[in-house]
């Protein structure tokens, strides 16, 4: 019970119960002492009952002062506690960010000098190789594309929350047609359909928006069934606060208990050989959308298809 009503309550509760006693208790108390008349009657009613409530309100109010005192030192303590995690935890990202980022780095002249021996050696010597060498030089250069792939990938994560940018005036259907046509090799050999219902303009953040439509449009390409062309189309709604779009595949879908779980880093729910990839276009996607202040989701059903929606709310310029 909130102490606001509950100080009404016993405010109502002491009025009702004076009015129907206090007529027995003065006839008790006065008429002994022969002073009771009726014209101080109703004064001495009427002070006594608003010496009774004042005294009981102070005694309400002080205790709920009190208690809210005290839970404001806690709340305070606790702000304290939660400002220093977080300076800490601050810290710790920043150092691990630093860590990938370096690394990163230094891991990608190696892996291109891996790479490129081992593609020297496959062209000059592939004759004087029998095949079982012809196979472990291809999964040589196979994995080092693979590691390459995944410290890009690493990169793009370590960064999707630093991009500073301004929010602009977009052309929804002109950024599509772009986003097809950046697809257009894996469309055209899939034998792909991408369509979309016609778009307004709108106020977002150009990069990170494009990016988020890579990812889910490269993510919809790539699980398909193999007896089926891919079909993916893109939806779009807008309420008072924020935009929603959809982008729905026909293909191998999700089941339930993996629909959170796909949004983690390097979380992937087929092997390399079965869908190529990193497992991290989705993990990018859901940081780029909370960058933006948004969220991501899956609707899915095994077998038949995905909807992955996400929100951006509305800004102004």
């Amino acid at each position: 019970m909130k102490p606001s009503f509950k100080i009404a309550l016993i405010y109502l509760l002491v009025g009702v119960l004076w009015i129907l006693l206090s007529d027995r208790i003065l006839e008790l108390i006065l008429e002994p002492l022969d002073i009771f008349e009726y014209k101080y009657y109703q004064s001495i009613k009427g002070v006594t009952y608003v010496t009774l409530t004042a005294i009981l309100l102070y005694i309400l109010v002080k205790k709920y002062h009190i208690n809210l005192s005290n839970k404001i030192n806690e709340l305070e303590k606790l702000n304290e506690e939660l400002n220093s995690q977080s300076k800490k935890l601050e810290n710790s990202n920043r150092e691990l960010e630093q860590i990938v980022f370096v690394a990163s780095h230094d891991l990608q002249e190696p892996l291109r000098m891996i790479s490129s021996f081992m593609t020297q050696l496959e062209r000059k010597y592939i004759s004087e190789v029998n095949d079982k060498g012809k196979k472990y030089i291809r999964f040589a250069i196979d994995g080092a594309e693979r590691m390459k792939r995944i410290i890009l990938d690493l990169l793009d994560f370590s960064e999707a929350t630093k991009i500073n940018e301004d929010d602009v005036e977009l052309n929804m259907n002109q950024l599509m047609e772009k986003l097809v046509a950046s697809h257009q090799k894996t469309i055209f050999e899939k034998e792909a359909k991408v369509t979309w219902d016609p778009m307004p303009s709108i106020i977002g953040k150009r990069v990170q928006l494009i990016q988020v439509f890579q990812n889910l449009l490269r993510n919809a390409l790539s699980y398909h069934k193999e007896e089926t062309s891919p079909e993916i189309h893109i939806t779009f709604k807008e309420d008072k606060r924020e935009y929603l779009f959809a982008i729905k595949d026909n293909g191998i879908g999700i089941k339930p208990r993996y629909q959170e779980r796909i949004f983690n880093i390097f979380q992937r729910l087929h092997t390399h050989d079965e869908v190529a990839g990193t497992g991290m276009g989705l993990a990018i996607s859901k940081k780029l959308v909370s960058n933006m202040g948004g969220k991501i989701w899956v609707e899915s059903e095994e077998g038949k298809g995905s909807t992955f929606y996400f929100t951006i709310p509305k800004n102004q310029l």
